[in-house]
Formats: structure tokens, C-alpha cells, sequence
């Protein structure tokens, strides 16, 4: 269960056995309410005060599935990173933890992959493998009766390599800077 205020400060914590959940939000008059668990898809809760007793129903969500192929060869990447981020409304992330509320799985040796317990919503779906550029594209998961999404395919442009130095004003190196 994780909360955003008015701080643009994450607070996260997890339910105990019977299901249950305390936070402290300090001094927000509302929140953003998210709960995510691997075996359900995500809730957004909206705009909460302080004060409320809440009884939240987890869902099992919806799948979606796809394959990742390499555009130079043709042929299946295996072990690409697929990511599923939930947008809109109520959505938020943590920019100190930018997986931790996304829904990851790696393709399979045929470059597949089967994303679990997504959330009814727009989803914005982003591939990332080794020596390859990155992609994404947003998908909508509309509930029944609505058809499921047809399978998604990404195909991945090589990556490129940049080097460089960084240097003082002085024109010594500068060891640690972040790239």
C-alpha cells in the first residue's frame, strides 16, 4: 500500500495477515492511495483524507502478451525486460525506485512474454534489452465486455555506445560524476 501527498513524498508499507494497514500521512489534507501485490492487479483509490476506514477488493486482473524481436536479424530476443507502468488518474511512481510499481517479466528463449494482473487502464509498455534500444508504447486494457489486446510486438533497433570524459573547470577528471 503506498500513498502520495502533497510532499511528492512516496510512503509505502505492507498489510499484515488479516489484511490490514496503518499510515501515517502527516500533515496532507488528501493522498493518493495505490496497493499493489504480484497476484492481483493494481488499485488506485483517487484523492483520500485523513481519517478513513477503508475496505479495499483486489482484482485479478487482466493479461497481456507479446513478443520482441530484433529488427537487424529478425529473430527473437530472449530475456528483454518488459515493463507495464498504470497512467492516469491516481497514478503515480517513485523516481528513487522507477520499477516499483511497474509489472516486469523477461521474455522467454522465443522472445515472448505474458504480462500478468494489469489493472483495467492505459498502460504505457516499455522493452529494454541488452545492446538494443529501448521502446514503448501505451496500451489500453479495457475490461469485459470489451476483447482482450491483441498480442503486442516490439521490434528493436541495435543500440548505440557513447563514451566521453568529464573534466573539471580546471581540467583535471571528475571522478564520480553521474551520466
Amino acid at each position: 500500500v503506498s500513498v502520495l501527498g502533497t510532499s511528492e513524498e512516496v510512503v509505502n508499507t505492507k498489510t499484515i495477515e488479516d489484511g490490514s494497514f496503518t499510515l501515517e500521512i502527516g500533515d496532507d489534507k488528501s493522498v493518493l492511495l495505490r496497493v499493489d501485490h504480484p497476484q492481483y492487479a493494481t488499485r488506485l483509490m483517487g484523492r483520500l483524507g485523513p481519517g478513513r476506514k477503508l475496505a479495499i477488493q483486489l482484482t485479478t486482473g487482466f493479461a497481456l502478451e507479446g513478443q520482441v524481436i530484433d529488427r537487424r536479424s529478425g529473430k527473437p530476443l530472449a530475456a528483454a525486460e518488459v515493463r507495464a507502468h498504470l497512467q492516469g488518474d491516481g497514478a503515480f511512481s517513485d523516481p528513487l525506485l522507477p520499477n516499483s510499481f511497474a509489472r516486469l517479466v523477461k521474455t522467454g528463449p522465443d522472445g515472448r512474454f505474458n504480462l500478468e494482473h494489469l489493472a483495467a487502464g492505459t498502460h504505457r509498455v516499455e522493452v529494454l534489452a541488452a545492446a538494443h534500444a529501448r521502446d514503448e508504447r501505451s496500451q489500453l486494457i479495457a475490461p469485459p465486455p470489451a476483447a482482450p489486446p491483441a498480442p503486442l510486438l516490439f521490434y528493436l533497433d541495435p543500440g548505440v555506445d557513447l563514451a566521453g570524459l568529464v573534466r573539471a573547470p580546471d581540467g583535471k577528471p571528475v571522478l564520480g560524476a553521474r551520466v
